[in-house]
């Protein structure tokens, strides 16, 4: 099978790392897979979202997430800010695995239409998981705030290709 040249999206707030080890999944979820790249969102948080980039040529994950600071503490806004916030997460998963921890990252410094070098310093972590090739579950923890949560996520475009990647005959496994 053919697959278009990888390339690296800003990968967005994405955060959720925790206990089982990358290639864990429950029973309930499908392997990772190119099909899985698009765009996403949680239907209960309008005019945020999340567009995937799946590089099969490295195994990784990229994710940019778009969202706003909101109500939780922050030393760098007040409580209760609407700034919006982007971050970007990126991890590295095996052929089969079902779930891919993520590095979560803010990028800090950048100035519009300006070629100096922006930061992107770690600020989380998370963890990602599909249940369908239209479905899925992100898990965050932010390390100094401490905000932690799970998105229930939703493909914004209906999928062409992630079906092509699972073997029905094996409930789903890869092909």
């Amino acid at each position: 099978m053919s697959y278009p040249s990888g390339r690296l999206i800003l990968l967005a707030a994405l955060v959720a790392a925790a206990g089982a080890p990358a290639g864990a999944g429950s029973p309930s979820t499908i392997p990772l897979n190119y099909g899985h790249t698009g765009s996403w969102y949680e239907p209960v948080t309008v005019g945020q979202g999340f567009l995937m980039e799946v590089v099969p040529d490295s195994n990784t994950f990229v994710v940019s997430w778009f969202t706003y600071a909101g109500a939780q503490d922050s030393p760098a806004l007040p409580s209760g800010s609407s700034e919006q916030r982007w971050y970007f997460a990126q991890g590295e998963f095996a052929d089969g695995d079902h779930v891919v921890n993520l590095d979560v990252l803010r990028p800090q410094g950048g100035r519009f239409a300006v070629s100096a070098a922006a930061a992107f310093p770690s600020v989380g972590s998370a963890r990602l998981s599909f249940d369908t090739c239209d479905s899925g579950t992100l898990n965050y923890s932010f390390t100094e705030s401490g905000l932690n949560g799970e998105i229930a996520l939703t493909r914004l475009f209906p999928d062409g290709i992630c079906a092509q990647f699972l073997d029905p005959a094996t409930d789903g496994e890869e092909r």
